[in-house]
């Protein structure tokens, strides 16, 4: 059995993973965790309460978009000393795009004898040309063959689609068409208010006869305070899916939330903001921030053809149209583990 090592800044970018990892200690692997909380990062406190087996915590106390690179390599420096005495097989990334885990990656491909390294990716949306630029991986596992698109060719055959295995703990539940479910509207929302988004969700209450409820991005609880003055501002501790149970539609724009709102079979509207117009390919994506628009968009979501369409997105983008997510990953891992895996013609 394998000695794995994973490292993490913040609960969400862990959960995305661990499912999986729990397949492999379950399978008699042994799973350590050297953890990098992020402080400035609410998500990122008490990683602890996890109870994730830890061989250390060094804790990032300045902004990944401001940290000085000097105090980055140091605190990676220290991270890899620690996960040395560790004696791992493998090290998993969860993380890896930015800050001390970017550069515990480099680190370690510098040494002769090191475990196999492994990168994560971190969301739906990603700036691609960060981790192919910087490529210090022996493999980087993607959510779906849907990101294989974005992989250059002589990257191609280390890059494994290995299923977001965070999603196996959504369950579809039975729900009425949107045109006549009043329960309430959820905005997930992430980093940027804008005085347009403050209108259209107000215009989308008056408009849609519902209640808007909005949920904080993990990270950025307090870029949506203004909101709390018209809407329901949603605990952010609550679980996801909890929270979508009692909701008619999602609206969102780049978040990887979009992703669990479509696995728990609720109408999602993405605004073509912060990214959002990479959903544009299940025809999800409204043309403007329009809450009449979101409206038409939230009406079209029904019926076999529609379900049929979500399945082959959550296939592509996921690893699954419905489950077992934490199982391809998990054997995924056990094949590198093994040997060299060989990428399918299907994968790339």
């Amino acid at each position: 059995m394998a000695n794995i090592v994973f490292t993490g800044i913040s609960a969400r970018s862990i959960m995305n993973w661990y499912p999986a990892l729990e397949i492999l200690k379950n399978r008699g692997h042994r799973v350590e965790a050297m953890l990098l909380p992020h402080l400035p990062d609410p998500d990122s406190q008490n990683l602890d309460r996890h109870g994730y087996q830890r061989i250390g915590v060094l804790p990032i106390t300045e902004h990944l978009s401001r940290i000085d690179p000097a105090e980055s390599r140091s605190l990676a420096i220290r991270a890899r000393d620690i996960i040395q005495t560790a004696e791992p097989d493998m090290l998993l990334l969860t993380t890896c795009h930015a800050g001390p885990e970017a550069e515990l990656a480099g680190l370690f491909m510098e040494l002769s004898v090191r475990p196999t390294i492994v990168g994560c990716q971190h969301g739906f949306v990603q700036n691609w040309e960060v981790y192919w630029s910087n490529f210090h991986f022996d493999y980087f596992l993607v959510f779906g063959q849907y990101f294989q698109r974005f992989v250059p060719d002589t990257l191609r055959q280390r890059v494994l689609a290995a299923g977001l295995s965070k999603l196996d703990s959504v369950t579809p539940a039975p729900r009425p068409d949107f045109t006549i479910d009043q329960r309430p509207i959820l905005f997930a929302a992430q980093s940027i208010f804008t005085a347009e988004l403050h209108r259209t969700l107000i215009d989308l209450a008056a408009i849609g006869d519902r209640e808007i409820v909005v949920r904080p991005h993990p990270e950025f609880r307090e870029s949506f305070r203004k909101l709390a003055e018209r809407f329901r501002i949603l605990d952010v501790e609550e679980a996801l899916d909890e929270q979508i149970a009692r909701c008619s539609l999602l609206v969102t724009t780049g978040s990887t939330v979009a992703l669990e709102a479509l696995a728990a079979g609720i109408p999602v509207v993405v605004l073509p903001e912060q990214r959002g117009h990479f959903y544009q390919d299940l025809g999800i994506v409204t043309d403007r921030v329009d809450a009449a628009d979101i409206l038409r968009l939230a009406s079209l979501q029904s019926g076999p053809q529609w379900r049929l369409r979500v399945r082959d997105f959550l296939q592509q983008t996921t690893g699954s149209s419905h489950a077992e997510r934490s199982v391809v990953c998990a054997d995924c891992i056990e094949a590198i583990l093994v040997g060299p895996p060989q990428a399918s013609p299907q994968e790339v």
